[in-house]
């Protein structure tokens, strides 16, 4: 990401440590940042500006005709007492390993990683999963990163389609994004997957400004994190809408 933007006649800054230099907290530019959440969080913070992400319940809220799975947000203390047999993941961040847990409690206790909002559904097996960068509605960049259970990066290093797959990929992102039902922040990542029970599904969304490449385009992803970093004053009423709450 650094050397594309590089290319690109962009202005770039590797950060050492958490603070940002002063010429930061002054530039009137935009500004793209690709980290992981803690540290983006610490600079917009300190430069004035805010990130735009999918809520931890966005992919509660969508039609299960795309999800193909029950999937439902609580506390951790509620997921400990009511989980049997179901996929468990942190509705935010990496905490503990997302996984099938036989019974709740074998979740993380409460004590170990705080109250947290967990995400519990039904358990799919996703034969494939696909990364999609969004940016207003449109896919610009997506790539396989897991197929049978494995990284989908060849021996090459590169990242292939095989068959089918990118067209009905691509077709079904594209339903996702203009499904009337459905609303999706400016600019994010949509992860997408052929599932063996049901076929395709909606895996989840992320913020783009941190999501691993895999073998997208990086000049699409940093055009995709410039529009998800935003001036704090002044923000439209449709991007507030995605402010990060982290």
């Amino acid at each position: 990401m650094w050397r594309v933007a590089r290319d690109a006649g962009w202005l770039t800054q590797r950060l050492a440590n958490w603070r940002v230099p002063d010429e930061l907290k002054t530039f009137s530019g935009d500004i793209a940042i690709y980290a992981e959440p803690l540290f983006a969080e610490a600079v917009v913070d300190q430069i004035g500006f805010v990130l735009l992400e999918p809520p931890i319940d966005w992919l509660v809220k969508l039609p299960k005709s795309l999800r193909h799975r029950e999937v439902s947000i609580m506390r951790l203390s509620e997921a400990r007492s009511r989980v049997t047999n179901q996929f468990v993941k942190p509705a935010d961040g990496k905490i503990f390993e997302p996984k099938v847990y036989a019974k709740g409690e074998d979740l993380p206790k409460v004590e170990q990683v705080e109250d947290i909002q967990v995400l519990v559904s039904e358990p799919v097996t996703f034969l494939n999963e696909f990364r999609c960068f969004v940016l207003e509605g449109v896919v610009l960049s997506a790539c396989p990163y897991w197929r049978n259970d494995a990284l989908a990066q060849a021996a090459d290093g590169s990242w292939p389609f095989h068959g089918n797959e990118e067209a009905e990929a691509m077709a079904f992102a594209q339903e996702v994004l203009t499904h009337p039902e459905v609303t999706c922040p400016p600019a994010f990542v949509l992860d997408v997957g052929c599932t063996r029970e049901h076929g395709w599904a909606v895996i989840e969304g992320n913020p783009c400004w941190g999501a691993g490449l895999y073998g997208c385009n990086p000049s699409a992803a940093l055009e995709t994190g410039r529009r998800a970093v935003r001036r704090g004053n002044g923000l439209t009423a449709e991007d507030e809408r995605w402010v990060s709450r982290k």
